[in-house]
């Protein structure tokens, strides 16, 4: 009901003469091919999927082992999933208006990439431990703060307008992967190997993402498409 509301209201107030935008991306188009024909852009791709199958545990198999290892309740485990909504909502907005005129775009990325795996130890080595939760769930929010939005830029901003629906439309399914994905492999995972082994796993591959958005930093400095 909300989406057709939603999009009843675009449809009705939304200019419907073409304006012209002074963004950066119509400013200084970088790539003009097709977004299947960009590798640097499909790397990307993959490193996004990458990272939100790790970001979305917080709702997918982090809950459960709230539930079952630590034995919290579902009011608690609802209010640490709400503290992360809470958090985006009063910090996300402003800190993006301080930031949207860096140029430190992968730097940012980095950041957020990297908050997972303190997040992920936090839980490893907290021995069940409501404040570690906390903490963790704080971790996450900054990492979804700090990533997503500055992914997104990279998205929008790499290609002419003419390819803008290619790259969006990557973006999007990359994100449609990984909320397929996320739920089986962490709940899969710990099944199999238990909570902990499974936050390793979660660990190192977040490690390693991180690691791919800084080859992609530094192939960008030195110039590579």
């Amino acid at each position: 009901a909300t989406s057709f509301a939603a999009a009843a209201i675009m449809y009705l107030y939304l200019p419907r003469t073409k304006t012209k935008s002074h963004s950066l991306l119509e400013k200084k188009p970088m790539h003009s091919v097709s977004a299947y024909q960009d590798y640097t852009y499909l790397f990307f791709i993959l490193l996004v999927a990458v990272y939100a199958i790790c970001f979305f545990q917080i709702f997918a198999s982090i809950p459960q082992y709230f539930s079952r290892d630590c034995h919290y309740s579902e009011d608690v485990i609802g209010l640490l999933m709400a503290l992360n909504g809470f958090l985006v909502v009063l910090i996300e907005m402003p800190l993006m208006a301080f930031l949207e005129r860096s140029t430190g775009m992968y730097r940012y990325i980095v950041t957020g990439v990297l908050c997972l795996p303190v997040a992920f130890a936090l839980l490893y080595f907290g021995q069940n431990l409501f404040i570690l939760a906390v903490i963790y769930t704080l971790f996450m929010t900054f990492s979804e703060i700090f990533a997503m939005p500055f992914m997104m830029n990279f998205a929008i901003s790499r290609p002419a307008a003419e390819r803008q629906g290619q790259y969006s439309a990557l973006y999007s399914i990359a994100y449609g992967i990984a909320n397929i994905v996320a739920p089986s492999m962490g709940l899969g995972l710990a099944a199999y190997l238990g909570f902990h082994q499974t936050f390793l796993v979660f660990i190192v591959t977040s490690i390693l993402t991180a690691i791919g958005f800084i080859v992609l930093s530094k192939n960008k400095r030195s110039g590579k498409p």
